[in-house]
């Protein structure tokens, strides 16, 4: 439980940390450049000018985004996560019918990249998967179609095989 409180607070921490960055460069960077732009002159032909203002837009935006998902973050209450069913922080054992095995453990989208094995549980094969037990036979989207599956093993959470 602890461990998993610690990854969620790393997650956060990293949203702090790209929110600092952003509102430094639109308090101090964008400015700079939007008056070294406007010191050319004329502006409906200045490309660096009308660059600066599209940079200042996205920043704006993606500042929002993070804005949002620190409050998501805010309310994810460790506890209240399933224990007898596949939801996030599960590990999830699969078999498909052609054979192949594939392990996943189904975790924040921020924490994806970290290390292999980890599925966004907001990609297409997590949601596909929440909610299912051991035994349930599960279609995942796959290239090219779908893919058949059975939960043959599904770890909670808290480290408990269901």
């Amino acid at each position: 439980m602890d461990e998993i409180a610690t990854q969620v607070q790393d997650v956060i921490e990293g949203i702090r940390d790209e929110l600092k960055r952003l509102n430094h460069e639109l308090t101090a960077v964008i400015p700079k450049e939007l008056e070294r732009a406007r010191s050319y002159g004329d502006l409906s032909e200045n490309a660096e000018y009308h660059s600066t203002k599209e940079r200042q837009a996205f920043v704006e935006i993606r500042v929002s985004q993070l804005n949002r998902r620190l409050s998501e973050l805010a309310h994810l209450r460790v506890e209240t996560l399933p224990r007898e069913a596949v939801g996030l922080f599960s590990q999830v054992v699969l078999e498909g019918e052609d054979g192949n095995v594939y392990d996943y453990t189904l975790v924040l989208p921020e924490m994806v990249d970290k290390q292999p094995g980890l599925l966004s549980v907001s990609a297409p094969r997590a949601q596909a998967l929440l909610g299912k037990v051991p035994g349930d036979e599960v279609r995942l989207p796959a290239d090219g179609g779908a893919v058949k599956v059975e939960i043959t093993r599904l770890v909670n959470p808290w480290g408990e095989e269901v």
